[in-house]
């Protein structure tokens, strides 16, 4: 069976020989937080990115379970970054679409997407 983050999260905590408590603080939240998302909780965006930067550890990992636990190269971060920011255009294009209807964001709101850095990094990349 394959793990769920919340266990991915126990196995980078254990890999680091830190408690709850000790792990918790790093990261910026409570001990009594860390348990809940040890236990199948649910977490926040800000919360796995916290996690991912404190410790190095790659997103592929942590969020599919995919790969590596740690980053071993600039270059994995800055990959990291660029998936990032294309899912939260993705989100935002989604929402927008959602809202607006396709027709009104692809004719008042998509022409101003390259001025955004994110969708800049994101067509260059993945085009």
């Amino acid at each position: 069976m394959e793990k769920t983050v919340n266990q991915r999260i126990i196995d980078l905590r254990k890999s680091k020989n830190l408690t709850q408590t000790d792990f918790a603080k790093k990261i910026g939240i409570t001990q009594t937080s860390l348990s809940q998302i040890e236990n199948g909780g649910g977490m926040t965006s800000k919360t796995l990115q916290k996690i991912m930067n404190c410790f190095d550890v790659r997103s592929e990992w942590l969020i599919y379970g995919e790969g590596d636990m740690f980053k071993s190269t600039i270059n994995e971060t800055n990959n990291d970054l660029i998936t990032i920011s294309r899912d939260v255009f993705f989100t935002i294009k989604g929402v927008l679409i959602g809202k607006l209807g396709k027709n009104t964001y692809e004719n008042e709101i998509e022409p101003f997407f390259p001025k955004f850095e994110a969708y800049s990094i994101y067509s260059e990349v993945y085009a």
